[in-house]
């Protein structure tokens, strides 16, 4: 009589995988039926997509604007379409008289951010980070006390964007940029969960083309891979370690070694 094989297969320390999280300007006007060069986003609005929130900070709304072609960045394609800010930027501080255009940022997981916006060739650039404590505190009208709180030891601070490769230097680290053309970069910043994330550029109004959020893989999932790798070696084991040549009735552990490199391990039940 021919036998059936029941298998009943669970993960070993599994949890879920961090998906990427990608958003537009582009693709948010067109979901949101948002016309060239009328509001997009509220001042002060958010947006939140999965694990991060990206908020319009101004003194006024923030427009969309058109923009021809496509541009790539850290391996994702975004539009040239831009949500843009209307009041310019302070230079190494963010209010002060007027209300400055900032892209604020906060996620709920550490993880890395690829913002991306057409820039201004001769516009400082620069990026905050604050605790939810520190601006309870800091004084965000006051250079000196926004100062302390620079992105990364001041990785982005006052420094401009490239025309020729889109990297970011200080006067006297790169070549003239030339002024007659229009460039499209990103920057990329490593976020802690639950602190803010300021950046604007000065005596510009910041405009943002979309941004990437990568969370950081949970430590319980070390051993879950990605769906494009597969099995290139299969090895069996009794739950005392000791090597089968099959799954075994009972209880078996499955090593998977996968074409990435990385391993998968399952505990399966088996009935016979």
């Amino acid at each position: 009589m021919k036998r059936n094989l029941l298998f009943i297969l669970v993960l070993l320390g599994a949890s879920s995988v961090f998906a990427q999280t990608t958003w537009t300007a582009r693709q948010y006007c067109a979901d949101n039926g948002i016309l060239v060069d009328s509001v997009a986003i509220v001042a002060g609005e958010s947006v939140t997509v999965d694990d991060i929130t990206f908020t319009a900070h101004g003194a006024t709304n923030w427009f969309y604007r058109a923009g021809e072609g496509e541009f790539e960045y850290n391996g994702v394609t975004y539009g040239c379409d831009q949500v843009q800010g209307q009041s310019n930027g302070k230079a190494g501080y963010i209010d002060g008289g007027n209300i400055s255009s900032v892209a604020v940022f906060q996620a709920t997981k550490d993880g890395s951010l690829d913002l991306t916006f057409k820039f201004g060739y001769n516009k400082p650039y620069y990026v905050a980070e604050f605790s939810l404590d520190d601006l309870d505190v800091v004084d965000l009208s006051s250079a000196d006390e926004v100062l302390p709180f620079a992105y990364n030891n001041a990785e982005f601070w006052g420094g401009y964007w490239s025309s020729t490769d889109g990297t970011y230097y200080y006067p006297g680290d790169a070549g003239p940029v030339d002024g007659g053309v229009t460039y499209f970069t990103g920057c990329t910043i490593d976020i802690v969960a639950d602190h803010v994330y300021y950046c604007w550029a000065s005596g510009s109004k910041i405009m943002v083309a979309g941004f990437t959020f990568t969370p950081k893989e949970d430590p319980g999932a070390a051993n879950i891979i990605s769906s494009k790798a597969t099995v290139v070696k299969t090895e069996y084991f009794n739950i005392q370690g000791v090597r089968l040549s099959a799954p075994v009735n009972g209880v078996t552990i499955i090593k998977n070694t996968m074409s990435d490199g990385s391993i998968i391990t399952k505990k399966g039940v088996f009935v016979k």
